[in-house]
């Protein structure tokens, strides 16, 4: 062999060699950086942003009782009564659409915002009156049923601090948050039937023409704590508690065959915002996520507003408001 071939057969084989030396690291690079990913603070395989979307089953219930003075109805002669006046809504089944985004601004902080939508909205509404004499004997009780349709959305933000490991790596992690929650329900009521009636003239049966509508919101302030571990290489099991301390309640109202318009006010109250979930690793940023969750607000001392056609305002104390969600949920989460 020449020696030109000869050097030239050697710088061949040097890039050869080179080319196959590179291809094995880049080959054990893509082996160990999974790895190195599942090291990262609290395990995640995400480091700036996580996206996640996703779709929660939910099921509702709700409750409202009023206190009021006054007769039960417009009719001429009605006695003066002391009244409670109770709205109960169950089986309010609704499929919401949800998202999320996660930036993580340092290892140890990061901001969160999530929206749930749902339009599929489907229960039952039961609204029970009873009318008592100052002798606080029952003069009057009326309940009636309506089918109840809408719209659910759900909002959340949130700021996260990494308290567990502060230093270092782990596969493991808790973190600590403060944030803001809205959760709203807006109802129609239609199909009414009336299925008891003590003290009051006319026959039980279909209530024709209703068309009302219940529209309501909670607003509040959440802190609480979350975190995950590693219960498999692939598979992470996590969980998140937030107490709403404080909350705002604000409700309007339209019962079409009186006609009379209304509203709820109402601050102070309390609740809870609980989930928990397993989230196996599909792909080395991608996550599929199963969980349940579970939400609950409540209030008390508020005011009814009552507004009628001819301008008279009539004020009741709303003594308590009740509103909860939960049910199962599956995510995707996308990290970068």
């Amino acid at each position: 062999m020449k020696k030109a071939d000869s050097e030239d057969w050697l710088r061949h084989a040097s890039c050869s060699t080179r080319f196959r030396a590179a291809v094995v690291l880049l080959f054990l690079g893509l082996l160990v950086l999974p790895h190195r990913a599942a090291g990262e603070p609290g395990g995640q395989t995400w480091k700036f942003l996580r996206l996640d979307v996703g779709t929660w089953i939910t099921t509702g219930e709700g409750e409202w009782t009023i206190e009021f003075e006054g007769p039960l109805s417009t009719s001429e002669g009605d006695p003066f009564v002391r009244g409670r006046s109770i709205l109960k809504l169950e089986r309010l089944t609704n499929t919401l659409i949800t998202g999320r985004v996660e930036l993580a601004l340092t290892r140890r902080f990061s901001l969160d915002a999530a929206i749930g939508l749902g339009t599929s909205l489907s229960g039952r509404a039961t609204d029970t009156d009873l009318g008592f004499l100052p002798t606080r004997d029952l003069i009057r009780a009326i309940a009636s049923k309506a089918e109840a349709g809408g719209e659910t959305a759900v909002l959340t933000t949130n700021a996260y601090l990494r308290v567990v490991p502060f230093t270092g790596e782990s596969e493991n992690f808790v973190d600590l948050f403060a944030g803001y929650i809205f959760y709203r329900d807006a109802l129609d009521l239609t199909s009414g039937v009336e299925v008891f009636r003590v003290g009051a003239p006319s026959p039980l049966g279909r209530i024709v023409g209703l068309d009302s509508s219940y529209d309501f919101a909670w607003r509040g302030v959440r802190v609480g704590a979350r975190g995950e571990l590693a219960a498999h290489r692939r598979l992470r099991a996590g969980g998140q508690v937030a107490l709403i301390p404080w909350t705002t309640y604000d409700g309007k109202g339209f019962w079409n065959l009186r006609p009379l318009h209304f509203t709820h006010e109402a601050e102070g109250g309390l609740g809870v915002d609980a989930l928990t979930w397993l989230r196996l690793a599909l792909l080395k940023h991608m996550h599929l996520e199963l969980g349940f969750r579970y939400l609950t607000l409540h209030v008390e001392d508020g005011q009814d507003i009552k507004l009628f056609p001819d301008g008279e305002v009539i004020v009741s104390d709303l003594q308590e408001v009740e509103s909860s969600r939960y049910g199962p949920y599956i995510m995707i989460n996308v990290g970068f």
